[in-house]
């Protein structure tokens, strides 16, 4: 069954994110571990790019400014029949 925000705003659930890494410099594992509720998340929303790259390709530019700075998104539309046809396909 589909959910559309108004699902998500009266639902008590949590986005939990596990991120595990090699540090090369170091020769290390990082582990990085962190929570949403549902009432932190904006439904139908991204992030707004926070960096760019110099044209020569060696620099990068970070705007600090733009760090929880979103834009509307689109929402997958497709029904649950159509995620079928696409793994049939593949």
């Amino acid at each position: 069954m589909r959910k559309s925000g108004e699902d998500f705003e009266n639902l008590n659930g949590e986005v939990m994110v596990f991120m595990k890494a090699f540090d090369d410099l170091f020769s290390n594992i990082v582990v990085a571990k962190t929570s949403f509720v549902f009432k932190e998340i904006i439904y139908g929303a991204k992030f707004e790019p926070m960096f760019e790259r110099s044209p020569s390709g060696d620099r990068t530019t970070l705007y600090l400014d733009k760090i929880n700075a979103f834009v509307p998104a689109a929402l997958n539309t497709h029904s649950s029949e159509d995620s079928e046809d696409l793994r049939a396909e593949n």
